[in-house]
């Protein structure tokens, strides 16, 4: 979400006063929630769930008498967008997207920038139709400044494979894997997919993206390069290149050309080599306050000590809850940097903890784990190849 330049004023007038969608006690909530994590009340409105996004840019594109488009690949044509430079693109975060005539469609994260519409129009000597847009569909847009890109998409719409690397690759070839890599994330971004599998085969190595929940087949490689390939895509999530027999799994976070997506990786050994996945995760930041969490007044010192030091999270759902109570609170306390240390710092003890269970401390006075052990017990059996850490 971009950080529109809309007053704490216009919004409250056009929400609550024209609108009626929200009462003037959320506003003010809201508001003060936007000035404790110093985001904006636009962006808070948005991630607290008060308002759907494109209801409120709609809104605000309606009261500006501009457009608004949620932009999509389908929205976009690859001879609009050469219509202006990349430089010039970039730099007012906008994209041309479509031409009726002598009408230029333009998305841009500010609409009422005057004098950059004006600066367009004596450019392409057309009129300017300007539409509000997302930062974020904007710089995916943006990607199809790459004609390589551009090509890939107009084959993988007739349901046809693409060779990843070029014609006559040099086997193991550095620049030709970093290369690789970049556009499998290429593609993954432009097309929005979830999930890249790359899956090796005894003839060739398949690249599969899910795109709205369906599987498409849209790269391949020869088994040569499959190795390299893996490798690189190890040693970015932080995984070991020497260990193939066992599962492994990363993280990383990847800079498309000022589009970031953060990426999930997971390995696992098969017949013809590891097969990769990697999921694709939003960089919008989720604000979470810890009222909507519907817990315990926060100031409560006893809630407090109980997040930071008494979850006991040996389940993967588990921990997940405790990351999340974990920045509610640091977002409330200033403590965020420390937040992932202490995460860290109280899985090791219990994992070190393991060998001695005491069963007083599976909630240690947590009001809301109560009762947990007995579900979390198969999910820990079955992480721990069977054995009962009880």
């Amino acid at each position: 979400m971009p950080e529109l330049k809309v007053s704490n004023e216009e919004l409250q007038s056009l929400l609550v006063e024209q609108l009626g969608v929200i009462d003037r006690a959320d506003f003010d909530r809201a508001s003060t929630l936007a000035q404790r994590l110093r985001t904006p009340l636009i962006h808070t409105l948005i991630e607290q769930g008060r308002i759907p996004q494109a209801f409120l840019l709609a809104q605000l594109a309606r009261s500006w008498n501009v457009g608004f488009v949620e932009l999509t690949i389908g929205h976009v044509k690859g001879d609009i967008v050469c219509t202006l430079q990349e430089t010039f693109a970039r730099k007012h975060v906008l994209v041309p997207f479509d031409r009726a005539g002598d009408q230029l469609h333009v998305a841009m994260a500010d609409p009422r920038e005057r004098n950059v519409v004006s600066e367009i129009e004596r450019i392409t000597g057309l009129h300017v139709s300007p539409f509000l847009a997302t930062e974020a569909s904007i710089r995916r847009a943006q990607l199809l400044y790459k004609k390589e890109l551009r090509e890939i998409l107009d084959r993988s719409a007739t349901e046809k494979t693409t060779d990843l690397t070029p014609a006559k690759p040099q086997d193991g070839n550095e620049s030709t894997i970093v290369d690789a890599v970049q556009r499998l994330l290429l593609y993954a971004a432009v097309t929005r997919a979830s999930d890249i599998h790359i899956e090796p085969f005894e003839l060739e190595t398949v690249v599969r993206y899910r795109v709205d929940g369906v599987m498409r087949e849209v790269f391949s490689l020869t088994p040569t390069l499959q190795l390299p390939l893996v490798s690189r895509i190890k040693i970015l999530s932080g995984m070991r290149i020497d260990e193939r027999r066992i599962p492994q799994d990363g993280r990383f976070e990847a800079n498309l050309d000022g589009f970031k997506v953060d990426l999930r990786v997971a390995s696992v050994p098969t017949q013809w080599g590891e097969k990769i996945v990697l999921r694709i995760l939003s960089k919008d930041n989720v604000i979470i306050d810890l009222e909507d969490l519907g817990l315990v007044p926060p100031d409560s010192p006893e809630y407090h000590e109980t997040v930071w030091n008494g979850v006991d999270h040996r389940t993967h759902r588990i921990g997940q809850v405790h990351n999340a109570l974990c920045h509610a609170d640091a977002d409330r306390h200033g403590a965020a940097k420390h937040c992932q240390h202490i995460h860290h710092r109280r899985t090791r003890r219990i994992l070190d903890s393991e060998s001695q269970p005491n069963p007083s401390q599976s909630s240690n006075g947590c009001p809301f784990l109560h009762g947990t052990e007995s579900a979390a017990s198969p999910r820990s059996r079955h992480h721990h190849g069977g054995r009962n850490p009880r």
